[in-house]
């Protein structure tokens, strides 16, 4: 119950070490297996021929959808819980999915939009989102938590104790 709390959960706190070692880890070696399985599975003689696959990479994709939908509201979880206890609300990543999903999105599904004032809005967009998830990340991987309680929660670090 503990493990479905800490990986699922968007309340309480969770410690860099908690970030690094139950989540950035854990996620960087299923990355890793995933990129492997893909590959021994991918067809022999078709490599070269970019529709293949194309193909091959959206099947597997849909296929590991509920798998990947998992790890994102874990990411999401995580995240929220180590802004927690830096005390700061979940809320400030809002306006990184916000600006990420209106960028990327309007980059790729409407590339005749970016000329003149309207390129000059987006450029400035992106440079805001940069710098939410600059700092975002500087508090997330970097900086300690809160010493002691604050309004999220008991500091992790003396539960580790």
């Amino acid at each position: 119950m503990q493990i479905l709390r800490f990986y699922f959960s968007p309340f309480g706190r969770v410690s860099r070490k908690g970030l690094w070692v139950g989540f950035i880890l854990p996620y960087f070696i299923i990355g890793i297996l995933m990129m492997v399985i893909l590959v021994s599975l991918f067809p022999s003689g078709h490599g070269s021929d970019p529709t293949v696959v194309a193909g091959f990479i959206a099947e597997r994709l849909i296929l590991l959808s509920p798998i990947l939908l998992l790890i994102w509201w874990a990411s999401i979880a995580i995240a929220i819980k180590r802004l927690h206890d830096r005390n700061i609300t979940g809320f400030w990543l809002l306006p990184m999915f916000v600006f990420g999903l209106v960028g990327n999105g309007t980059v790729w599904f409407y590339p005749e939009l970016f000329s003149g004032a309207i390129q000059l809005t987006f450029i400035g967009l992106g440079l805001v989102a940069f710098l939410i998830n600059f700092w975002l990340a500087i508090n997330m991987y970097f900086l300690r938590g809160t010493r002691g309680p604050n309004r999220f929660g008991p500091d992790p670090l003396e539960r580790e104790a």
